[in-house]
């Protein structure tokens, strides 16, 4: 089986937790880690080349790239939030229409994991 780890590039924290995660997978399964910018085409071609797309983030373009590779090509999905995204937008000072977004968004990105 073919998992591949996706998230925001130049996150250490993120990285590390993907590469922390893959340790504890067995023999049969082939991680890779794709740590990239916010363009969809970057996250629904790695998506479509993998069994299961492990994504930490909630980001909605990757999410959308991801479930629209599901569509196309069958992949999994799964959404690691790390922390509530909602709250941590909220407790960094975020405000107005983003936050408001933020919490729209973050019941309907975890429906979309499988």
């Amino acid at each position: 089986m073919r998992i591949w780890f996706g998230g925001r590039a130049g996150v250490a924290s993120i990285e590390e937790r993907a590469r922390g995660l893959a340790k504890h997978l067995g023999p049969d399964i082939m991680p890779s880690f794709g740590f990239t910018d916010d363009r969809p085409s970057s996250f629904y071609a790695a998506s479509r080349a993998h069994d299961v797309v492990w994504l930490l983030s909630q980001h909605p373009r990757r999410l959308l790239a991801a479930a629209r590779a599901r569509r196309d090509g069958g992949a999994r999905i799964v959404v690691d939030t790390g922390d509530l995204l909602y709250e941590s937008e909220r407790t960094a000072g975020t405000r107005g229409p983003k936050l408001w977004f933020t919490r729209w968004w973050e019941p309907r990105s975890l429906r979309l994991a499988d």
